[in-house]
């Protein structure tokens, strides 16, 4: 069951979510929607069309479970790696900070310039007379363009509340960076790694701490558990212990109830149960795309293609929307706006995301493959 092409349709799913959240982030800059846009427009006046064209914005309003969904696969593929090679610890770490580091090092050397070009040949967009939170932090995030920035990047860090070149989809690399440290040894014992992660998760709750006190300790508490889910969903699948009597048609049915679930629990401000269910959706369609067959259509290829480019659209989708927002300014003088032109941004983020990888990812990629042929040292890792 989990030959390599069954595996390859997982990037439909990690192409499904990264492009989820080019969508969830395009609205930040350029579309006040949410409280701002009802308030611009009553919904005494709206027609049913443009009920269902809020709905649908309201779709793409929780980037945050779709992290979610990357980490379950993260868990997933790295329980998968271990299981088909096998790793030195050396070997593993090398390979990880090869994967990781030359696409986000690009991605930091992109965003600093996109905000420095705004400086330099877009200086209005800087200057917003409507304090957003958008426009307040593009400000603040420009004036900490400094060495302590740099450093703090390099170890996925803020300096103070902003990431280096505004790019704050960052804030999740730190916790898939912890996970990577830990993973030679949690993935050994994926039952008493979900246990503890379980138990990190219910702690806020139980003994009132607040889990950002550290990342560390934000990590066991709202992360891990998430990362153990993969790990476990990879032996569940690949055991099928239990997993028999469930029925496709069942399955995609309880999947498209969670889907809105997870949207309105996190719009709704509840975000630690649609986090916890956007870790169940990310299993369940995990074995409902390894178990069962699923239609090669124009949407799976569509977001095939997404996950074959996801981590190279995660890192530079950001600072293309904050270019996209000062290139509309320029051309409308306007700081806020009520259409949709999120969606150019959504586009443009998508087509420079392309050459980027081939530029760079492609090459990191290639890389670990030259990793893999050489002769492995003596291994550490049973």
């Amino acid at each position: 069951m989990l030959s390599v092409n069954k595996l390859t349709l997982l990037h439909a799913i990690r192409g499904f979510a990264a492009f989820y959240v080019v969508v969830a982030h395009a609205k930040f800059p350029l579309w006040s929607g949410g409280k701002a846009y009802l308030e611009k427009f009553p919904r005494e006046s709206w027609t049913i069309a443009d009920y269902l064209l809020f709905a649908l914005d309201m779709l793409s309003s929780n980037g945050t479970a779709m992290v979610i969904v990357f980490y379950v696969l993260s868990g997933f593929f790295i329980a998968y790696s271990f299981d088909k090679n096998n790793w030195s610890l050396r070997r593993f770490y090398t390979n990880r900070l090869v994967r990781i580091y030359l696409p986000f090092l690009a991605s930091m050397i992109f965003a600093v310039g996109v905000l420095h070009f705004l400086a330099n040949f877009l200086p209005s967009a800087y200057n917003s007379p409507v304090a957003t939170e958008f426009s307040v932090s593009l400000k603040e995030a420009y004036s900490l363009l400094n060495l302590k920035s740099v450093l703090l990047g390099l170890a996925f860090l803020p300096n103070g509340n902003q990431y280096i070149g505004y790019n704050f989809p960052y804030w999740s690399l730190l916790y898939e960076g912890i996970f990577y440290l830990i993973a030679p040894w949690v993935i050994r014992f994926p039952k008493s790694y979900l246990g503890i992660s379980v138990i990190g998760f219910l702690c806020p709750y139980l003994f009132g701490f607040h889990p950002k006190v550290n990342p560390f300790v934000h990590f066991i508490s709202e992360f891990s558990i998430f990362f153990a889910i993969g790990i476990c969903t990879y032996w569940l699948v690949k055991k099928q212990t239990g997993l028999s009597r469930i029925r496709p048609l069942a399955l995609t049915l309880s999947l498209g109830v969670m889907f809105p679930l997870i949207i309105g629990l996190g719009v709704a401000g509840y975000y630690q149960p649609s986090f916890l269910l956007a870790g169940l959706f990310a299993s369940g369609l995990i074995y409902l795309f390894l178990h069962f067959s699923v239609p090669d259509n124009i949407v799976i290829r569509f977001f095939k293609e997404m996950g074959k480019i996801s981590y190279t659209l995660y890192l530079f989708h950001f600072p293309v929307l904050i270019l996209v927002f000062g290139i509309i300014h320029k051309i409308t003088g306007k700081y806020l706006f009520y259409d949709r032109i999120y969606w150019i941004g959504v586009l443009a983020a998508v087509l420079v995301s392309y050459p980027v990888y081939y530029l760079v990812e492609e090459k990191s990629l290639k890389a670990i493959s030259r990793l893999k042929k050489k002769p492995a040292p003596a291994p550490v890792l049973k």
